[in-house]
């Protein structure tokens, strides 16, 4: 039976804070666009959970082989409409299948491309509050699992219910009496299956939170491995991890207990259905020959059988669907959430020259009451580099993001040529400017395809082009399938992944750099080569550098020094020095 086998689900999900709660499945279903192929597989699994009712045509015909005098004629007859009601119903059952099997990746792909759209629209706000793995998770397990659920587990619902009602409907048209006689057996095993598959559960809950624990443990010890291995410690690790498994095991115990108990009652129930129905229909046959026919109390047997199995199977899926629906409402909010910054509105500017100006601008972080920025006021000329330097969390990073907009400020203006850039289409706004990080960012593709990556269409010419202007090129010549070489098939040093992020960013040609600690985490020979590549790729446009190495911006034209989110002091590596201010005496530590 079904239903105490369980479906154990690993995908976990955590109720987020102000999801709307209610009609999920109807939400989740307007999501999906191919309705037609949908609603015309939830109607081929209706005929196929009622196709069962078609095998009482031949059973009819059965019937009369007792007595008959026509034995052969009837026994003709009765293989015929066997052999039809055989092949009506895998025609509907294959039909059934096909519709399934066509709907149900429709529905993951279709559902993840929303979702995938939807996180990518988000603003960088909703990332900081969110977890990456939480998403990624939603992504893949989430919605396999909704479709596991409102897809698959709902055809066998459907059938469930419609196998159900046809054996109920048939029961009472054919001997009511005798239908409301025999019912007390599948509502037994209807609250035997239920409070079983309750009381399981419960169990199986606290084996998933032991399984949670085990598994955060073991990321952990994996992930500091180094340590772990420092203060020899594996053999500890190990009989920690073990005791957890055996725990684990205790509980997963109780639940095959708590199954195996539930099916035996379950069986001994249908199996005293069974006799009882056998018995029942021969003594009415006996008793009353003039009022019930074979045929008659036959209907009513595999009437009270489709119920109990319909039963069976609609208990099997009810907590799979409370699960799903929990998948669902934080799938729903993501899909539904609109960015306060839209990529897609806003004008676009031609020739942009480069001039950058912040006027009075004041900027805090979503829930922080601190501002991280106040009253922040500069103007950079087009084709200047101008250097940010202070402590960390000043509020140069967070100037860089604001530029690009990722944030929206509380207070004041950002110019770009004169224009607000809230007045600027984001999209358009962010194809002029570049920005090489502290830590590389390649993705899991060719060389090539990192360094045009957001300029796809860009010829291999120019592609080494643009390499041999980040000092990349040589190198890369070197590897074993020189720019076809997947980045995360062959080992390259911090120096080597920067000067490809340099290269892309010279491949995107735009007017404005930026360059986030670009060198910070590179050694003495790797920054040298980086700051050659840098100094040829800065000539000509407008350029800010964060840095917490003063010797990386004395040739800037402007440095300014950042202190509590405002600038406290401005000016030229040497002017600068001579006032003896918090750049003089940051530069004590570093310069001398």
């Amino acid at each position: 039976m079904a239903a105490i086998v369980g479906r154990g689900n690993n995908f976990q999900d955590q109720e987020e804070e102000g999801v709307q709660k209610g009609h999920e499945f109807f939400r989740v279903m307007r999501l999906f666009d191919k309705k037609p192929i949908l609603y015309l597989s939830f109607f081929l699994s209706l005929c196929s959970g009622a196709s069962p009712l078609i095998f009482l045509i031949p059973m009819k015909e059965g019937c009369k082989l007792f007595g008959s005098p026509d034995f052969m004629g009837v026994t003709v007859s009765f293989i015929k409409k066997s052999a039809w009601a055989l092949a009506i119903i895998i025609v509907i059952e294959c039909l059934s299948m096909t519709a399934q099997n066509i709907t149900s990746p429709l529905f993951l792909v279709d559902i993840r491309r929303k979702l995938y759209s939807s996180l990518l629209d988000q603003d960088i706000a909703y990332f900081d509050k969110t977890s990456t793995g939480a998403q990624i998770s939603r992504l893949s397990e989430g919605v396999a699992f909704i479709r596991d659920v409102y897809v698959d587990t709902l055809y066998l619902t459907i059938k469930a219910v419609a196998l159900a009602i046809a054996g109920l409907v048939v029961a009472l048209v054919e001997e009511w009496l005798v239908t409301f006689e025999m019912i007390a057996f599948p509502i037994a095993i209807a609250l035997v299956l239920f409070g079983g598959n309750k009381w399981a559960n419960k169990i199986w809950d606290q084996y998933k939170a032991a399984g949670t624990e085990s598994t955060e443990k073991a990321v952990e010890i994996v992930t500091e491995f180094r340590t772990v291995k420092s203060f020899d410690n594996e053999m500890y690790e190990a009989d920690q991890f073990e005791n957890n498994l055996y725990d684990e095991d205790k509980i997963l115990r109780k639940v095959s207990i708590v199954r195996g108990l539930t099916y035996c009652l379950a069986l001994l129930i249908l199996g005293a259905l069974g006799i009882v129905l056998a018995w029942y229909t021969l003594k009415l046959l006996v008793e009353n020959p003039m009022k019930y026919t074979l045929y008659s109390l036959l209907t009513v047997s595999c009437g009270m059988v489709m119920l109990t199995l319909g039963i069976d199977q609609i208990l099997t899926t009810s907590d799979d669907f409370k699960m799903a629906s929990l998948a669902a409402r934080n799938i729903i909010k993501i899909i539904n959430t609109k960015p306060t910054i839209d990529r897609k509105l806003g004008q676009e500017l031609d020739n942009v020259v480069g001039d950058i100006e912040f006027k009075n601008v004041a900027f805090k972080y979503q829930g922080s009451e601190n501002y991280a920025l106040k009253n922040l006021s500069f103007k950079i000329n087009a084709g200047e580099t101008v250097a940010f330097v202070g402590e960390s969390g000043c509020g140069k990073s967070t100037t860089l993001q604001l530029l690009q907009r990722f944030y929206d400020i509380v207070e004041g203006q950002i110019l770009i040529d004169g224009v607000d850039i809230r007045e600027i289409s984001p999209r358009c706004l962010r194809s002029f400017i570049s920005i090489v990080p502290q830590s590389p960012v390649l993705f899991s593709m060719s060389i090539s395809e990192n360094i045009k990556y957001g300029k796809e269409s860009e010829t291999e010419e120019h592609i080494a082009q643009a390499a041999q202007a980040g000092n990349a090129h040589n190198f890369i010549m070197e590897l074993p399938e020189n720019y076809k070489t997947v980045v995360q098939q062959t080992s390259l040093s911090g120096g080597q992944k920067q000067r490809i992020c340099i290269s892309r960013a010279i491949l995107a040609k735009t007017p404005i750099l930026l360059l986030d600690e670009a060198t910070a985490a590179l050694d003495t020979e790797s920054e040298q080569l980086v700051q050659q590549s840098l100094e040829n790729f800065r000539h000509g446009k407008t350029s800010i550098m964060v840095a917490h190495r003063l010797a990386t911006v004395v040739n800037a034209d402007r440095i300014f020094v950042f202190q509590e989110g405002h600038i406290a002091e401005t000016g030229t590596h040497k002017e600068l020095l001579e006032a003896n201010g918090i750049y003089a005496d940051l530069a004590k530590y570093q310069l001398q």
